[in-house]
């Protein structure tokens, strides 16, 4: 089967895409359904198509349209999609994912709390919010990290409401608890120093090829300093909309740009970079 434009494989899915900016675009995304169908048929492979969609991505109000069809049923066309744990809308926005990731946290945060009224210390409390809450927060997040505020105060909201659960446990009344206070008694980083610690990782990871994915790592564009003096690993292009300049690629550069003076990329196993990451983290939080 040779399909002409770009695909991805996960498990038993395929996902076809490519940029539409012409009619031609459209009509080829068409004819690699049709292969699609053609090869199900001959490897007697049964296709659903109650489970195949179509979604455009698009900044823009007005995207070209077009009825895809496969085994003469016409694909339903959506708006938002999961991927992989992950909700993609059409607009690029992860407004929706953020959410939906903050009520799951909070369902689960209930859980936890529920559980404190059996008579838990606050350091087992903290296990579990560690091993069952926080990883609800944290999962895939340097695809989708929040920038604006809102979000960012979702997020917030979910450790804030468990540092006061922690607080009332132990004396405190709801409102009286200080947060900062009880963070560093418990030894939890906030949510965007954690954040930020898993952008470092993902980083370090591309740059020594413990992830092997050479797209990603094209998109990187090393500095070559003039002075020894110069600190920046990364030279970061103008970027004329704020949508690019939050996404992941140049986010990803800046903050790699604002530690590269304090922390080796290249010179230290994985284990010593990320103590080493953590600590000057924590020093700036």
């Amino acid at each position: 089967m040779n399909l002409e434009g770009d695909f991805l494989l996960f498990a038993d899915d395929v996902k076809l895409f490519g940029e539409v900016a012409s009619y031609q675009q459209l009509v080829r995304l068409q004819e690699d359904l049709m292969k699609i169908e053609e090869w199900c048929v001959l490897n007697g492979m049964d296709l659903n198509t109650t489970k195949c969609l179509v979604i455009t991505f698009s900044k823009s109000r007005q995207t070209h349209q077009f009825n895809y069809i496969l085994r003469n049923v016409t694909l339903r066309r959506v708006t938002e999609v999961k991927d992989l744990g992950i909700l993609l809308t059409a607009n690029l926005d992860f407004g929706a994912h953020i959410s939906n990731v903050c009520r799951k946290a909070l369902k689960t945060l209930e859980l936890v709390n529920r559980i404190c009224r059996q008579g838990l210390s606050a350091s087992s409390l903290k296990t579990l919010y560690v091993a069952l809450v926080r990883p609800i927060m944290e999962y895939s997040v340097v695809v989708w990290s929040p920038h604006q505020i809102g979000h960012c105060s979702s997020l917030d909201a979910v450790q804030r409401r468990f540092i006061r659960m922690i607080g009332i446990k132990l004396g405190y009344r709801y409102i009286e608890v200080d947060i900062q206070a009880m963070e560093r008694c418990l030894n939890l980083p906030t949510l965007s120093s954690r954040i930020t610690l898993i952008d470092l990782m993902f980083l370090y990871k591309i740059l020594n090829n413990t992830i092997d994915c050479s797209e990603i790592l094209q998109m990187i564009d090393f500095h070559v300093p003039r002075s020894a003096r110069h600190f920046q690993l990364f030279t970061i292009d103008h970027l004329s909309t704020n949508y690019l300049y939050h996404s992941a690629i140049p986010r990803l550069m800046r903050i790699g740009n604002a530690v590269s003076a304090n922390l080796d990329f290249f010179g230290m196993p994985l284990s010593s970079f990320k103590r080493r990451a953590a600590t000057i983290l924590h020093e700036l939080d």
